[in-house]
């Protein structure tokens, strides 16, 4: 891409409350808690989070039988019992207000009256501490549920990990952006990139690309089939071109606005329509993708290699990333990717989501969505 259009691109850019009744119902469904009285919405969460990470966990019939037989606990062991019962109880779920009411001997166990959010309910500690009853619910091992809630952290964490994989650096990063020309969110990223690829300039190698089937008729087949000879034969004047055709979709306005002759053209459509069977595809819709969505093979071999499965889809040094679509974000994605920043990346670009479609509106938020 050439930055003698910085300008004109650049420019044009900036151109519960549930009953108490109902609640109780939840929780014994659940089979987690049975409040002495239920009235604040904040239990409802509390009892969520239990669900979320207690499946009745197993407990060794023997470790709950030691654990009740100890009986000669002086009352200080016992208030540290639940002491420890309750900071268990702050630390792992997201309980804002809970405190010890009391505390008291019943043979075996330990009984704790504990307030939560202003409302009072019994619960029972095995005497060192380490199994929780609630009456109604399985018993809580403090050890295997802190064991489970590490290994689920772990394994979201890891999920995270793969969703957001690590961008391969290089000194000059091939930037490949796969879009459809009529594609809403195709022409939202467009919009959002623009800028950074005249800003970064001949530092990044920037290469708009098509998704290898279309959704939006004959126009956007043929519409991606002439800006990719004009990328061929007019590259100097793409950057203006698609600038100008991103707001309102105006093929021949901006042909003339950039000063490209159609006639210019023809010899490249007329071969590259040869070559890759646009319009025979388009005519025989025994081709068609899922019978719905005509074939656009120029990038085909790249759409495969990168698994491409819709518009937008964008892909640096040879990893497909997510990123926000607006100037900063895609700046700082891309940014992410040199060897060593240039001192553009240290530039401050327009942090608002471009709208999707063709206009230069604002939408003030991101999305994922695609066109596939």
């Amino acid at each position: 891409m050439n930055s003698k259009n910085k300008k004109t691109s650049k420019n044009q850019y900036v151109k519960n409350t549930e009953s108490k009744s109902s609640i109780k119902n939840n929780m014994i469904k659940s089979n987690l808690f049975v409040w002495k009285t239920v009235s604040v919405v904040l239990f409802v969460a509390f009892v969520l989070f239990l669900v979320l990470f207690l499946t009745k966990p197993s407990v060794n019939n023997s470790n709950v039988n030691n654990a009740l037989n100890q009986n000669n606990v002086s009352p200080a062991d016992m208030q540290n019992v639940a002491n420890e019962t309750v900071v268990f109880l702050k630390e792992n779920f997201p309980v804002s207000d809970l405190t010890l009411s009391e505390v008291s001997n019943e043979k075996e166990l330990y009984k704790m009256v504990i307030s939560v959010e202003g409302q009072e309910m019994e619960l029972y500690t095995s005497k060192d501490g380490e199994l929780i009853f609630i009456p109604g619910g399985a018993p809580i091992n403090k050890s295997e549920f802190v064991a489970q809630k590490q290994n689920l952290e772990k394994t979201q964490t890891n999920n995270e990990v793969k969703k957001t994989p690590e961008i391969v650096k290089s000194n000059k990063p091939v930037v490949e952006l796969f879009v459809m020309s009529h594609c809403p969110y195709g022409t939202q990223v467009e919009k959002g990139i623009l800028p950074v690829v005249e800003l970064l300039d001949d530092k990044i190698d920037f290469q708009l690309k098509f998704v290898n089937y279309a959704m939006h008729g004959d126009t956007e087949v043929y519409e991606q089939l002439l800006q990719t000879c004009i990328m061929q034969e007019d590259p100097d004047k793409f950057n203006e071109y698609l600038g100008c055709f991103l707001e309102a979709g105006d093929t021949d306005d901006c042909l003339e606005r950039t000063n490209i002759s159609r006639e210019s053209l023809e010899a490249c459509i007329t071969a590259t329509d040869e070559e890759y069977n646009i319009t025979e595809m388009y005519d025989d819709k025994a081709t068609w993708v899922s019978g719905r969505f005509p074939k656009f093979l120029i990038h085909d071999e790249d759409n495969k290699k990168y698994g491409v499965q819709g518009s937008p889809t964008l892909v640096i040094n040879g990893t497909t990333v997510s990123s926000g679509r607006d100037p900063q974000s895609l700046l700082d994605t891309i940014c992410s990717s040199f060897t060593d920043k240039p001192v553009e990346c240290e530039e401050q670009l327009s942090s608002v989501s471009p709208s999707p479609g063709f206009g230069y509106g604002n939408s003030g938020s991101n999305t994922d969505a695609q066109c596939n």
